[in-house]
């Protein structure tokens, strides 16, 4: 996700301690902000969650490039 994007990863504090970490994908239109996607599972350290995030935000950046 080099380039601008209107999709934002939130990485959150979630699971137990073992496996504390999931991220969120928030659209920002304008002045607003809504979740469109929740990691489905908890991952043990941060970046596990963020490589993970950016592999969703790539899908949601490319479902935005397809002409409708």
């Amino acid at each position: 996700m080099g380039l601008s994007s209107r999709y934002r990863i939130n990485i959150t504090r979630r699971g137990p301690p073992p496996r504390p970490f999931g991220w969120e994908i928030c659209r920002r239109d304008d002045a607003t902000e809504v979740e469109v996607e929740r990691s489905p599972e908890t991952f043990r350290a941060r970046y596990e969650a963020i490589a993970d995030a950016e592999r969703a935000a790539v899908v949601w950046d490319a479902k935005e490039d397809v002409p409708s």
